[in-house]
């Protein structure tokens, strides 16, 4: 389903996509780093003086800002800019960690404009139990988990889909290996929903020569008829068969 967009209507600042994220050092005494990762969506006539930050609440209840940076332009019309957060240590015994957050566009000679979650503020978290979600869907509502995609012995991964866009009657990955000259589609698994997000998940047998590379990007169909796409805004996600 699409529909025309003024330039005017579209937000100043936007939430794209964050996610609670863990590194296990599996050593003596070392605890787990928990921190969030993720993108926005800024207007471009904002203006090149602009600057961007993240209003964070930390596991430890302290407000911080933290600095976003701009990524790349997507369209004549909006950028994508980058966040992480420190990592917090935690004992890995806690059934979970948390995070509440906003986003803040500051322009020289402006008031503030903030994307505050219509004022709930957004909230991620990790660990059993945790009572709140792994990821704050934004603008996507479809994202890759990049850190399970391999191609060993065959092409392997799984997608985060939010529930919040409805149930899907179909979830695919849409895969070319000629710069989309030619292109496949193939129906993705539902495997379970963990911290309030579906997974679904693909294992394709590949025979293609090695340091080929494989472009691709997923669509989600619910059931009431809407579509949902993931083009890693418009670049497309690609892999190289090493």
């Amino acid at each position: 389903m699409s529909r025309s967009i003024s330039v005017s209507s579209l937000p100043a600042i936007e939430l794209d996509i964050a996610q609670a994220k863990a590194n296990n050092f599996n050593e003596p005494g070392k605890e787990t780093a928990t921190y969030i990762e993720g993108t926005l969506l800024v207007r471009s006539d904002a203006g090149m003086n602009k600057s961007v930050y993240v209003r964070l609440c930390d596991p430890k209840k302290q407000w911080i800002n933290i600095s976003a940076s701009y990524l790349r332009t997507i369209d004549d019309r909006t950028e994508l800019w980058y966040f992480k957060t420190p990592s917090y240590g935690y004992d890995p015994g806690a059934e979970y960690v948390s995070f509440q957050f906003a986003l803040c566009l500051v322009v020289p000679g402006r008031p503030d404009v903030w994307d505050n979650n219509h004022g709930n503020n957004y909230e991620v978290g990790k660990g059993t139990k945790c009572p709140t979600p792994l990821i704050a869907f934004g603008s996507r509502k479809l994202i890759p988990n990049l850190e399970s995609i391999m191609i060993f012995d065959g092409w392997k991964g799984s997608i985060y889909v939010s529930p919040s866009i409805g149930k899907p009657k179909e979830v695919s990955i849409i895969w070319s290996l000629d710069k989309w000259k030619t292109q496949k589609i193939i129906p993705l698994t539902y495997v379970y929903q963990t911290n309030q997000v579906d997974i679904y998940r693909w294992n394709i047998k590949l025979n293609v020569p090695q340091h080929t590379e494989i472009s691709y990007y997923f669509k989600a169909i619910i059931e009431n008829g809407d579509v949902y796409v993931d083009t890693n805004n418009n670049k497309n996600y690609d892999l190289i068969n090493i």
